[in-house]
């Protein structure tokens, strides 16, 4: 049943230890504090008041670690949601199939079954396992969504001057000449990448830039093992079934 919902309830899974809780906690600066602490009493408070929907927009500037405050959230509604131990008690996704791999592994659209080519309704069995399974969801969190916190402190960059940068480009202001001049002093050749920073982070533009440096690193291994797989196809009575399901496989 949960694989056929994609993002909709996984079993729950990594719950922290208190002493990682403890140590999240610690790490986390006024701002993310303010914001964990709030969730965590809105969550177990009694208080009649708390018991309303509760709406927190998280952004900017580029460095806050946003996703860090995403994981403690997580980790607060995972720990104090009854969910009888089996499901998580959110849902992350993204806005946008770009920005998928920061906090979940899909989007709004796949997550909740929208589709924005053709409005169909549910079928009777997905909206009996929407209905049972969304009671144990509290929380649903998308990234990338641009009410009542913002982080203004940029904590993974020590350098004032790109910091100033990382937010104006996160704004969408225009940068100006000397900004773009200290930005293209940081290019560097492929290369000259490969050796300073080998196990550097590459972002890639296209597949087949991706592909094409994943077969570059995969061929410069010298110690490397190659598995050839055969596929073998039970019940097809003949070739063209054969070719049809070996299509449908690849």
């Amino acid at each position: 049943m949960l694989n056929k919902l994609g993002a909709i309830p996984k079993k729950k899974e990594n719950i922290m230890f208190y002493d990682d809780l403890y140590d999240l906690m610690g790490r986390a600066n006024e701002e993310q504090r303010e914001i964990l602490f709030h969730i965590m009493h809105h969550l177990i408070s009694i208080d009649e008041s708390m018991r309303e929907p509760l709406l927190i927009y998280l952004t900017r500037p580029a460095g806050s670690v946003k996703t860090f405050v995403v994981k403690g959230i997580i980790e607060i509604y995972n720990r104090f949601s009854d969910t009888y131990g089996i499901f998580n008690a959110y849902i992350a996704c993204a806005s946008t199939g770009k920005t998928v791999t920061g906090i979940g592994d899909s989007t709004v659209h796949s997550a909740l079954s929208i589709s924005l080519s053709r409005i169909m309704p549910l079928n009777i069995e997905k909206v009996h396992q929407y209905r049972t399974l969304f009671k144990f969801v509290k929380v649903l969190i998308i990234d990338e969504v641009s009410m009542e916190f913002e982080l203004k402190q940029v904590m993974r960059q020590e350098n004032s001057q790109f910091v100033e940068i990382l937010t104006k480009i996160g704004n969408g202001n225009i940068l100006t000449e000397e900004e773009i001049q200290l930005i293209e002093s940081r290019f560097i050749t492929k290369d000259k990448a490969q050796s300073v920073c080998p196990e550097g982070i590459r972002l890639i533009f296209t597949n087949a830039a991706v592909n094409e440096y994943n077969h570059s690193i995969l061929n410069s291994e010298e110690n490397k093992t190659i598995s050839l797989a055969s596929d073998v196809f039970i019940g097809c009575h003949n070739a063209e079934q054969e070719n049809f399901v070996r299509q449908k496989l690849h």
